[in-house]
């Protein structure tokens, strides 16, 4: 995406237009043939090549040297092999010397069409000032297979009807060459009309090869085409009346979370018409709900990585592609929320990112005990963004001084699954939350008082951003981030980390994603009791979708090989078409489901195995609340409390304790086992009646 200022409105707009000859094809849009003069064209490209230092003109490039190390379009993220998106098209337009210049991404529907945004088509000045989309004249655009080098001419570029009327709500194009691809990969967009994913991750992809030369500048690199790599990042999928203008639905999605310092993952210069794809466990598999289109950026703020990206809504879009692309192929998807939709109201400039997509309970929280003892009973603290006290306040009652912990793990406050995946460490490492973007100061003094020198970081950037790495490494302490391609991924790569080490006989199986409309804690619900189990049993926490299961997590069961693999949740959870993939890849192990018909039957069927387990029988009950948007903070912060004192969790619910927990704790005392409560205090003072 490349940017031109309208300054009337206050207002960044990025696009993607290079200088372009007249002449040649020409353009249809809405089924009609539409010219455009040279010299509409001779204009256009030099009020470009004033607002763009270095674009490629009439009168040659001036583009600084082509440096491999530098952050080209895509900000903020990494780069990607061509077989994790390999449907991806570069589009190029040949100037008068025959040399191939970036303009745009888009994605193969087919042999023969590519899906890209409109906007890299039309002449955008005009369109900002009059409303009206104008199309270019083809004859110089060309579509590119970047991974195979095949160059087709654009023959044809075809516009919704609508793209007068909803402008950049339109910005959508189906790219036809005059010459088929010989690649068969295919892009899979979704069924008409699927729900937004909000709160869930995508992940975008460009190739645009452009430099970052100063705030809100940016030049063209005039490197070879085939030489510059691609990029992906994963991004926040948002409201749109967070993104701060609610009236672009259903057309647009909006993606990033905002910053004022650019350091979040966004799509850049360049980057236009490529993909926005749902966040998949198999990236061969990806579904993409989106095409990169605009930014709309307040004064002062970066464009890239720097403010919410608008994209275009695919799924809007699918029966008039079909139409014109009958064998194009479509999906339906499970929404995959990370932590729910935000539920703050927006603010004007936008809240801290650490205060983004999580769900969370307003409760002041109780005095924090001196010491553990059979009778503890308090309010954690919770709050907007007090994940970091929750997991203090954990790890100084499991970990009290003159005790010390192998290592220390650090999650976003924000990633519940990672901390989930952290849980198995929990007997050896606490777990503590910090914000995405900076580490909270009692973040940093427990780490300090823990006196530990390793800290792993649970998840990529966007979980844990690279400043938080810095500040850890600066007070000395040995960092690895431990990361997957997806919240899958990362929990895999943790197992796969520890397993020569603590040789695992058993492993859990958890649901990654809540399922489609369902509330943000549903995703959690049930691995809750796992936090309790996975530290006392040597288990590994692996995630999956609930109707597939990652080559991630399958490699992981086939170098675990566990004797024994508990799956969390009914089928509904985690579908019974897993258990057979689950036999091949782990070594046929036995299969032990976990399930009841609400999630405090599920917690108190795996405390029961605990407490009647012959080799490790658990020694009391913790009881903690299951229900909240934010359980997880204490659910996961507290398991090395658990696996401390060997306890089992039982759920509460809000202040009421449902009866399946009840009739657990009734036992548990009957058996004179200590019942120990960090819930709401009404929620504990009833546990203590039992």
């Amino acid at each position: 995406m490349n940017r031109a200022l309208l300054s009337a409105a206050g207002i960044a707009v990025i696009s993607s237009l290079l200088w372009i000859p007249a002449g040649g094809a020409q353009l249809t849009h809405g089924e009609q043939v539409t010219p455009q003069t040279q010299a509409v064209q001779q204009a256009q490209a030099t009020q470009q090549a004033e607002l763009i230092p270095g674009v490629q003109n009439s009168q040659g490039t001036q583009a600084r040297p082509f440096d491999p190390s530098a952050d080209h379009s895509i900000v903020n993220g990494r780069v990607a092999p061509y077989s994790q998106m390999p449907s991806f098209i570069q589009m190029v337009i040949k100037d008068r010397n025959g040399k191939f210049n970036h303009n745009c991404g888009g994605t193969l529907l087919d042999r023969e069409w590519v899906l890209s945004a409109a906007h890299c088509f039309w002449n955008y000045n005009h369109f900002l000032e009059t409303s009206e989309a104008v199309p270019l004249p083809l004859g110089s655009f060309y579509a590119i297979h970047p991974e195979r080098h095949e160059e087709r001419l654009i023959d044809r570029v075809i516009f919704p009807d609508e793209i007068q009327s909803l402008g950049w709500g339109a910005d959508i194009a189906l790219v036809h060459v005059s010459q088929p691809f010989t690649s068969n990969d295919r892009v899979t967009i979704p069924e008409p009309n699927m729900p937004k994913p909000y709160g869930g991750l995508g992940t975008v992809w460009g190739k645009g090869n452009a430099f970052k030369v100063g705030p809100d500048r940016y030049t063209f690199d005039s490197h070879d085409v085939y030489e510059s790599k691609m990029r992906r990042a994963e991004v926040t999928l948002n409201r749109p009346e967070f993104c701060g203008d609610p009236s672009r639905v259903p057309n647009l999605l909006c993606a990033e979370t905002p910053s004022t310092n650019g350091g979040s993952p966004a799509s850049c210069t360049g980057d236009s018409g490529g993909p926005l794809t749902i966040f998949s466990d198999d990236l061969n598999r990806q579904i993409q709900i989106g095409i990169v289109s605009h930014a709309n950026a307040p004064s002062g703020v970066d464009v890239c990585g720097g403010q919410p990206t608008w994209y275009s809504n695919v799924s809007q879009w699918t029966p008039w592609i079909k139409r014109h692309v009958p064998t194009v192929k479509t999906a339906s998807y499970a929404l995959n929320p990370a932590d729910g939709a935000p539920r703050q109201t927006p603010v004007t400039p936008p809240s801290p990112p650490n205060a983004l997509q999580c769900g969370s309970v307003s409760e002041t929280g109780g005095a924090v005990p001196t010491a553990d003892s059979p009778s503890l009973s308090f309010q954690p603290p919770r709050g907007e963004a007090v994940g970091s006290a929750v997991s203090v306040t954990a790890s100084r009652l499991a970990w009290p001084t003159g005790t010390s912990p192998q290592a220390v793990v650090l999650a976003g406050e924000c990633a519940w699954a990672d901390a989930l995946a952290a849980t198995s460490m929990a007997a050896s490492a606490p777990l503590l939350l910090t914000a995405s973007q900076s580490l909270e100061a009692d973040v940093a003094a427990e780490i300090n008082r823990l006196g530990v020198t390793q800290v792993y970081i649970l998840g990529g950037s966007n979980a844990v951003a690279p400043q938080v790495e810095q500040a850890v490494a600066a007070a000395g302490k040995t960092v690895t981030r431990i990361a997957g391609d997806s919240r899958v991924g990362t929990a895999a790569a943790l197992a796969k980390l520890n397993a020569p080490r603590t040789k695992p006989t058993q492993a859990v199986l958890a649901r990654a994603y809540a399922a489609p409309g369902g509330t943000p804690s549903q995703a959690f619900a049930d691995s809750l009791s796992a936090a309790a189990f996975a530290p006392t049993h040597n288990a590994p926490v692996l995630l999956s979708a609930t109707d597939s299961l990652s080559e991630d997590t399958q490699q992981a069961l086939t170098m675990i090989k566990p004797r024994k693999v508990h799956l969390l949740g009914g089928p509904g959870a985690l579908s019974s078409g897993l258990e057979p993939v689950i036999r091949q890849r782990g070594g046929n192990p036995e299969l032990v489901r976990h399930a009841g018909s609400s999630r405090a039957e599920t917690a108190a069927a795996v405390a029961r195995l605990m407490l009647t387990d012959g080799h490790r029988r658990a020694k009391g009950v913790l009881v903690i609340d299951g229900y909240a948007d934010d359980a997880w903070k204490v659910g996961f912060s507290f398991a090395g409390l658990a696996a401390k004192t060997n306890s089992v969790y039982a759920l509460a619910s809000g202040a009421t304790l449902p009866p399946e927990t009840v009739a657990l704790i009734r036992e548990a005392k009957a058996n004179q086992l200590p019942i120990r409560c960090v819930a709401n205090a009404q929620a504990c003072a009833a546990a203590a009646k039992i």
